[in-house]
């Protein structure tokens, strides 16, 4: 109930915390340690149901994966150079050749997209391996059963979430691009300020499909790129022996003649090169052990949050304990004790 405090003018109400508080009242150090004590049989059952839930994390939802990497580069332009004014006559008819960095830009930017998870699909049938449920007798795929399919299912319609959907290209491309990192290498020395070399890494479940989906994904995504220039290329041969044919200039058939030289050579490096959008700086390398968090640190991780939970409710009890009574009653009134309460009961079940 309010205080009331005598005033020369007129009487001031005092709440219990503000009369608890003057008449020093406060939550230190010591009543924390001394309520943690106290209730210490609840602090060891909520740390024990953080590490059961980290056993159960670790058991049955962790799973490690390995990690495969490779680093490239741009490629090293291997067409010829034009003179000046050939170059801007290229540059007009629209068949200057593409250079190493601009293909290399297009290639990191294809890896993870649509077309290139349907040249996975088409060439190595990617989407098999990484999902399961495709029935190889019916050429289906199958919804997934069970307990836990279920509740996914029961989870996903309360969420207004769509339901289970048998998987595609677009599912395949986020799927990779969830698996797949491409980062920048930095420079080895302070002035190296334009480092052009790149990581690229892909996660998986085992050391050799790890090793599998990088080698892959450097093909078939090189291959996107190279199909593109290919038919780029072929159009402008094509286009050019048609304006050779047609001009009767000396000067213009000239440089018309070393534009298409200088296309043949594309499409020579097209057909010969191993990789044409980069160039590979190391081979893929998977790392002998998967990479994440270990046991023990999830365990640690349980214990700290267990014990944190702990502190926050001894804190939260003792504090609305104070603004009704003294320090050493709200030490005097029994903590939750779930842990005596189920052995008490035990002890008097079986003696």
């Amino acid at each position: 109930m309010p205080t009331m405090s005598a005033s020369p003018n007129r009487p001031v109400f005092v709440s219990p915390s503000e009369a608890a508080t003057d008449r020093g009242f406060v939550l230190t150090p010591g009543l924390i340690v001394n309520g943690l004590w106290k209730g210490r049989n609840l602090g060891v059952l909520i740390v024990a149901g953080f590490l059961v839930l980290a056993v159960l994390y670790i058991v049955f939802l962790r799973h490690l994966p390995y990690v495969a990497t490779s680093v490239i580069e741009p490629p090293i332009n291997s067409g010829s150079q034009l003179s000046g004014a050939n170059q801007l006559f290229a540059s007009f008819t629209g068949v200057e050749g593409a250079g190493g960095s601009t293909q290399f830009t297009k290639y990191l930017q294809v890896v993870g997209s649509t077309r290139f998870a349907e040249r996975m699909e088409q060439d190595h049938g990617v989407m098999r391996i990484l999902n399961g449920g495709w029935n190889p007798r019916t050429h289906s795929w199958t919804p997934p059963d069970g307990v836990l399919a279920e509740m996914k299912a029961r989870l996903k319609a309360m969420l207004g979430m769509r339901p289970w959907e048998p998987p595609n290209v677009e599912s395949l491309a986020q799927q990779l691009h969830g698996m797949i990192s491409i980062s920048l290498v930095p420079g080895r020395s302070p002035l190296d300020l334009r480092s052009q070399v790149f990581s690229i890494s892909v996660k998986a479940r085992s050391p050799q499909l790890a090793y599998n989906l990088l080698s892959w994904t450097l093909r078939a995504a090189d291959d996107v790129v190279r199909e593109d220039q290919l038919s780029r290329t072929i159009n402008r041969i094509a286009y050019l022996k048609a304006q050779i044919d047609s001009t009767e200039e000396v000067y213009l058939r000239q440089s018309l003649q070393q534009i298409l030289m200088s296309q043949e050579e594309m499409l020579m490096t097209l057909h010969a090169d191993k990789y044409y959008a980069f160039d590979l700086v190391d081979r893929p390398n998977v790392s002998n052990s998967p990479t994440g968090t270990s046991a023990t640190t999830v365990l640690a991780m349980a214990v700290a949050a267990g014990l944190l939970v702990y502190v926050c409710i001894v804190v939260v009890l003792l504090f609305g304990r104070i603004r009704s009574s003294q320090p050493a009653e709200s030490l005097r009134a029994p903590f939750p004790d779930p842990l005596g309460s189920v052995f008490g009961r035990l002890r008097a079940a079986f003696l």
